[in-house]
């Protein structure tokens, strides 16, 4: 037993330190080993706090091939680009020109990674006869919307414009003694003294625009804006018409003479019976020979002319108004029913009209003028001041003063052959109609101007404002037409000129009124 005890008192004495030397420097290789285990994380740590100081590894590219790396083209656009940030792709807006796909906008640009177009593409109307188009944006090219039908515009002449096929074209009716012509959109048609409607008469077309067309009772004439003057009788065709040989400004037709207002040197040249040619001139002279005879001998530039059965009056470019022919009824307005203009010397002095004029008309044995005020003056037979007084032949044409109408003039009727009433476009598209009775629109035949001032009876009842009206005929078998503010045309007086084809006479009975638009077409 003794044996065993010893054993165990030496390895108790060596595990308490009987041999320290040994044992204790075991230990201690022990516990340096653990020494170095405790510098270890202060190596690691000393990277770890230099990291967050610097971004220099961030932005490095071996960091954006790490955190992108298929690159950022994916995200590439018109007005971006891919970029690498933060090691996540993310768009960067770019700038400079683009194209944003719509042909409308003329300037594109990115701005804010858009493309952004300006500059738009303006649309405005092709002509007064087209509407404001749009731009289509496949092609940047604009529409062209056409103005609805008998539109109304300026057709740069005298008479009022409208819009057919985006193209404006001047509008007038005439009426003579034996037919009523319309020109309308470049052609004319005219209408005799028959039943059958308008629309189904003869039509005239020439290889220039009809600008306007008169009648009388040995034929017709156009003016075209070729300035050409195309005249023919009632027995031939328009195609046979004859050519006056000089441009033409204005144009005049009475019972057997036709004036003209040349373009270059604006004198008056007349063919016809020899009551209204120059002085001189004793014989009828054709149309064919209108340049062997001189001008009418008018001192000043003429702008405008009208004539009636057997006298004619013409407007120079000072406001002066020129009157020759008969001058029965003081139609001449000269203080005398004598005739002028044989003699160089009837044409020494305007017509004492008191005040000067802006347009002019001519009727039967009467005349009128439109002063700068838009008032009216009238002389010779025409019946305007509210008495029988007949004012031109024993008196100057200024005696008889304003005719009373109860507001503005804005156009008269052309000059007619036959008729002893006129009527007159008031300013706002009203129509007045005056004189020797007949049919003058207002339900009956009563005369105006004899015992009542032109303004007592009131209006014309047309249905609609009007922009245009003539006159003309015999009284009282005489008709009366305007243009309404819708292009439309409507007649009253003797059936024979309305153009209606139903024989019957409209303004001189009651309910006649309005007349209804004519069917010219």
């Amino acid at each position: 037993m003794r044996v065993f005890a010893r054993p165990f008192l030496w390895v108790w004495f060596t595990v308490a330190g009987c041999f320290p030397a040994p044992v204790v420097q075991e230990d201690t290789t022990q516990t340096d080993t653990s020494s170095a285990d405790t510098q270890q994380p202060d190596t690691v740590a000393q990277p770890d706090t230099a990291q967050p100081d610097t971004a220099q590894p961030d932005t490095a590219q071996p960091d954006t091939v790490q955190n992108c790396p298929d690159g950022c083209a994916h995200l590439d656009g018109v007005c971006v680009v891919g970029a690498c940030v933060g090691g996540s792709c993310e768009p960067t807006p770019k700038t400079g020109p683009c194209d944003d796909g719509d042909a409308c906008t003329q300037v594109d640009a990115c701005q804010g990674g858009v493309c952004t177009g300006s500059d738009p593409v303006i649309c405005d109307a092709e002509s007064q006869c087209h509407e404001a188009g749009t731009c289509d944006p496949a092609t940047g090219l604009c529409s062209a919307p056409e103005k609805p039908w008998d539109a109304a515009c300026d057709s740069g002449t005298e008479y009022p414009g409208f819009c057919r096929a985006g193209v404006c074209k001047g509008r007038m009716v005439s009426i003579g003694g034996e037919a009523t012509c319309l020109a309308v959109h470049g052609i004319a048609r005219c209408w005799y003294q028959t039943n059958q409607p308008a629309k189904d008469q003869s039509m005239f077309a020439f290889d220039s625009d009809v600008i306007d067309i008169f009648s009388s009772e040995t034929g017709y004439c156009a003016r075209l804006a070729d300035k050409t003057v195309r005249c023919w009788s009632d027995n031939n065709s328009a195609a046979s018409a004859t050519v006056f040989p000089l441009p033409v400004e204005k144009l005049a037709v009475a019972v057997d003479n036709r004036c003209v207002v040349t373009a270059d040197t604006h004198e008056v040249r007349c063919w016809g019976s020899a009551g209204l040619l120059a002085p001189g001139a004793m014989d009828y002279v054709d149309m064919d020979h209108a340049l062997d005879i001189a001008p009418v001998p008018i001192p000043n530039p003429v702008m405008d002319i009208s004539a009636g059965a057997w006298h004619a009056c013409a407007l120079d470019v000072e406001g002066k108004v020129w009157c020759w022919g008969r001058g029965t009824s003081g139609a001449l307005g000269y203080g005398s029913t004598a005739d002028r203009g044989q003699s160089a010397s009837d044409f020494a002095s305007p017509v004492p009209l008191g005040v000067l004029a802006t347009s002019l008309t001519v009727g039967s044995e009467w005349t009128c003028a439109l002063t700068p005020s838009g008032a009216m003056r009238c002389w010779g037979a025409l019946l305007s001041h509210g008495t029988a007084t007949v004012y031109g032949d024993t008196e100057a044409a200024y005696v008889g003063g304003n005719v009373q109408l109860g507001g503005t003039v804005m156009r008269l009727a052309p000059g007619s052959t036959g008729n002893k009433h006129t009527c007159v476009l008031m300013a706002g598209g009203a129509v007045r109609c005056w004189g020797a009775g007949g049919p003058m629109g207002y339900e009956n035949t009563d005369a105006i101007g004899d015992d009542e001032q032109p303004n007592a009876v009131g209006l014309v009842n047309l249905g609609e404002n009007a922009v245009f009206v003539a006159v003309g005929g015999y009284s009282p078998q005489s008709g009366s037409c305007a243009i309404g503010e819708s292009g439309r045309v409507f007649c009253w007086g003797v059936a024979q000129y309305l153009g209606y084809g139903d024989g019957s006479d409209r303004g001189g009975t009651p309910g006649s009124m309005p007349p209804g638009p004519v069917p010219f077409e």
